[in-house]
């Protein structure tokens, strides 16, 4: 870090962290440790609770949207927390969560990514009131008119096909947010407003 920061001394440096993971040994992720080093600006945290095994669009014991939320806020807390006590922000770079019933399909509702993205948007709004360390946050993932094959099994990105926002070797319009998705587009721009 201190020579990207010796190249360029006008821009931030961050990890691009995804934090706390569920298994920080596995994916190698000390959030505390990695972020004191004095050339990292700010921190950051990806939270996608069906990814951390905190939500199942079936409605499981112990994996409802309400029991998601009050994990993604503990998680938001902690993390802020973790974050404040290093004098620097925390930036939530990608928030995110599947349509209805785990569909990709981009005519799936998303009453259920649509709560969620308004609760965790909301406790962000109350951080920044608040003087708390947070600094942002970025929805994942803007897919626009872009739509994924839907005659491949396998869902996976190739070469030619559209732009979803997923990363190419996921399965695209897991996380989306089409152009159509009025009321997901309605949450995010009530909460940049604010």
């Amino acid at each position: 870090s201190l020579k990207i920061k010796s190249w360029d001394t006008n821009h931030m440096l961050t990890l691009g962290s995804e934090g706390l993971t569920n298994s920080p040994t596995t994916a190698g992720s000390n959030f505390r440790l990695e972020h004191s080093i004095s050339e990292i600006d700010y921190t950051t945290i990806q939270i996608f609770p069906n990814d951390f095994g905190w939500y199942s669009s079936d409605n499981a014991p112990g994996r409802t949207l309400p029991e998601a939320v009050a994990k993604a806020k503990a998680y938001l807390n902690q993390h802020t927390g973790i974050s404040e006590s290093l004098n620097k922000p925390l930036v939530i770079d990608a928030l995110g969560l599947v349509r209805d019933h785990g569909a990709m399909k981009p005519e799936t509702a998303t009453s259920n990514r649509d709560e969620f993205l308004k609760d965790l948007l909301y406790e962000v709004t109350l951080y920044l009131g608040q003087g708390r360390g947070v600094g942002g946050v970025s929805f994942w993932g803007w897919a626009g008119e872009g739509r994924p094959a839907a005659d491949r099994e396998d869902r996976r990105w190739y070469r030619g096909d559209a732009l979803t926002g997923d990363p190419p070797d996921q399965p695209q319009g897991r996380f989306s947010v089409y152009d159509q998705d009025a009321d997901t587009r309605t949450v995010i721009e009530d909460y940049a407003k604010k």
